[in-house]
């Protein structure tokens, strides 16, 4: 069998600036991290991802929009309260978010100026605001989700409040636009004190960092001369000052014990601070970054001690606090794990969409690309889902407050766009599309609502018939099954003749029949969900949190044979790899891929097990007290264009094909590349003969190098 691979290297994709860090739990070093621990991600596109650290998976994403960047990140949690999640972004306005749906749950406007800056008390229930006239602002959150109220305004200063840290729940202190550091007593209202850093000789010094140290009782500040210093508290007089960083200092970080504290910003480097006799010392600096950091967090537990790190080069760096200097780290592509791009088989065309932009390019028979259509939609709201029909006619853009139709005509090389009006569409939001053929739209709502709506019901009926064939399917409660609520959410809809599979990310997964509307329960994992697929002979590959592969039959919702001989024995070179991206089935071919790699797994054959899978356990993550630091080493060191065979090595400098015949049968029952990379996409296209498949792989071009390339690679198999 021959496969063609066609490599796309001509979308402009463009990933965002991560703007602030924040976990949802603060740090308890006597405790192990709680199941809902969270890190939540903000980017200047209005997005916030929220990441589960213990297997570092992009779990689900609170959708911004236009000029809604985000630039301030605090989670309130109680104990025995699940987490709340509070941003700020370039406006007079605080945001408290419904996790469940990904909707805004409360905002409130500060009744100020914008909000530079937001730090909330030890108490977890009151959030401070620093505005651009000179306010501190004061909310109480003590009532609940969704209660947000003002509680008091601070004295008024006439500088920007550039930053903000609370001492405990009494006393506020800020950084400001005119070189000093002030402290509230949020009791009294009133400026208690105001210490002043160096001046720079061109403008005024700003205080872009402060942070409070409780165990030593100090304040810690970073300027814009890259200047950190140390301040006693009782006093509010200058103990130590380090002109380290070769620009701002926008970010500071300690642990837990204020034994380390760290600081980063514009230089990209990040120092190192260690607390010795009564005293700071610079301990070292690492260089992660290739651009500006503009953020940087940390959370200890009996089992983790993270250090994160983001900013303009849109890649998320996981550190260690304790092994700073010479340990380990990883970096979290700067590309998204959830899907951005759909391919229609039939007229070769490639969908991708990056916040309100869609673009379409067309494939044709001579590996040429042209892009056809461009839509940049009006309304502001980022595109959370899409869809095209199969016919290629139709194209569903979904957002989490709105669902739109578009069809697309053919006129002289070119794709015209025009809306279709359908007001059933319009007043639903959807995390999920899939088209039912050609007539109708299968949709899942922020609510978990499914949806199955004809797409030309407006065009000779009136708004009662149209309610009458429009049909709503109800799938079972979760959300108290979920300590977290995000966790209940729709992430996968497949279609199977005329059942419609329903996957959530808390492991259910749910089977709807469109003929008589009937939802029937078909699996609960114990294991989150990631992706499911549906093979051509009737069963399901299910893919978990932790990688592993799984094919249920759909007719007795049993392991297949393949799953029950192989799933617990996969190679641990795919298992150690990144969350997927997406996968697809083909003859037997079940393939995989991620950011960085590509693969499939031939489900007619049975994997070879390997002493090495057996014997190297990835015992951790990157800030896990127990990680193997020997064995991972011996893992990441892979040549950018390695190929790997299971446990064999093909270089592919030399040559673009690989002679699979003198390879066993069975060593082809896995089959792993690292060539491809970074990898955005990958599907078939319109097989040319029954022995050769065509494999479309869509790569970014690195670093925006002008690469805009379609090649071909030939593989025999």
């Amino acid at each position: 069998m021959s496969i063609d691979i066609h490599r796309c290297r001509f979308v402009d994709f463009n990933s965002h600036t991560v703007t602030s860090l924040a976990f949802s739990h603060k740090s308890n070093s006597k405790k192990f991290a709680p199941n809902e621990l969270r890190l939540a991600v903000g980017r200047n596109n209005g997005d916030i991802e929220i990441w589960n650290p213990k297997k570092w998976i992009h779990e689900f994403t609170l959708y911004g929009g236009k000029e809604k960047s985000i630039e301030g990140l605090v989670w309130a949690s109680k104990e025995g309260e699940l987490p709340r999640l509070f941003s700020i972004g370039g406006s007079t306005f605080v945001t408290e978010w419904d996790l469940s749906t990904g909707l805004p749950l409360a905002q409130v406007d500060s009744n100020s100026s914008m909000i530079w800056s937001i730090s909330i008390n030890e108490n977890q229930d009151k959030i401070s605001l620093g505005c651009d006239d000179g306010t501190i602002v004061i909310l109480d959150i003590s009532g609940g989700p969704g209660s947000i109220e003002h509680y008091s305004f601070l004295q008024r200063q006439d500088s920007r409040v550039l930053s903000l840290t609370w001492k405990h729940n009494d006393y506020v202190i800020g950084g400001c636009a005119d070189g000093k550091i002030k402290v509230w007593d949020v009791k009294t209202r009133g400026l208690i004190s105001a210490m002043r850093v160096d001046k720079s000789k061109k403008e005024t010094t700003l205080i872009w960092s402060v942070a409070y140290l409780p165990v030593i009782d100090q304040i810690v500040s970073g300027d814009s001369t890259g200047t950190v210093k140390f301040w006693q508290v009782e006093n509010y007089t200058l103990l130590q000052s380090f002109k380290v960083h070769e620009a701002d200092v926008l970010t500071l970080s300690s642990d837990l014990q204020n034994e380390s504290l760290f600081s980063a910003g514009v230089d990209r480097k990040i120092f190192k601070f260690q607390y010795v006799n009564d005293k700071w010392i610079i301990n070292s600096n690492r260089l992660f970054h290739s651009n500006d950091i503009r953020s940087i967090t940390s959370y200890e537990s009996k089992n983790f001690q993270f250090l994160i790190s983001g900013g303009v080069e849109k890649t998320i760096v996981i550190n260690s606090i304790k092994s700073f200097i010479d340990g380990q780290y990883k970096k979290i592509s700067q590309f998204p794990q959830n899907q951005h791009f759909v391919f229609n088989k039939h007229q070769n065309l490639i969908i991708m969409w990056n916040d309100n932009l869609v673009k379409i390019w067309r494939l044709d028979d001579n590996n040429n690309h042209k892009l056809v259509a461009k839509m940049t939609l009006s309304d502001d709201d980022n595109i959370s889902t899409a869809a095209i029909s199969p016919s290629g006619e139709y194209l569903a853009i979904g957002r989490l407050t709105t669902t739109k139709l578009f069809k697309l005509t053919p006129k002289n090389n070119k794709l015209l766009i025009s809306k279709v009006q359908h007001s059933n569409l319009l007043d639903k939001g959807s995390t999920n599309l899939k088209f039912y053929g050609n007539d109708s739209i299968l949709l899942a709502t922020p609510n978990n609502e499914i949806f199955q709506i004809p797409i030309d019901s407006n065009e000779d009926s009136e708004q009662e018939d149209i309610d009458e064939v429009e049909r709503e399917f109800t799938l079972p409660d979760l959300t108290k099954k979920s300590k977290l609520s995000f966790l209940s959410s729709v992430n996968n809809l497949c279609i199977h003749n005329s059942k419609l599979i329903v996957s959530r990310i808390c492991g259910a997964i749910d089977i709807i029949d469109l003929d008589t509307g009937l939802v029937s329960q078909f699996l609960r994992l114990s294991n989150s969900i990631n992706k499911i697929e549906l093979t051509s002979k009737g069963s399901l590959i299910v893919i978990t949190s932790d990688n592993k592969i799984y094919e249920f039959e759909l007719s007795t919702q049993r392991l297949s044979e393949w799953s029950t001989k192989n799933s617990e024995f996969l190679p641990y070179k795919y298992l150690s790899q990144d969350t997927p991206i997406g996968l697809f089935y083909d003859q037997n071919k079940l393939w995989i891929y991620g950011v960085n790699y590509l693969s499939f797994f031939d489900l007619s054959l049975n994997i070879p097990f390997s002493k090495k899978d057996k014997k190297r356990k990835y015992s951790g993550v990157i800030g896990h007290l127990e990680v193997n630091e020997q064995e991972i080493d011996e893992e990441i060191e892979l040549e950018e264009d390695e190929d790997i065979i299971m446990d064999e090595d093909v270089d592919l400098k030399e040559s673009n094909k690989l002679d699979f015949k003198k390879l066993n049968k069975d060593e082809l029952s896995y089959w792993m590349t690292y060539k491809y990379k970074p990898l955005l996409f990958a599907n078939l296209m319109e097989s040319q003969g029954k022995d050769t498949t065509n494999l479309l792989v869509v790569e970014r071009a690195r670093f925006d190098s002008g690469e805009n390339s379609f090649k071909l690679n030939q593989y025999r198999i």
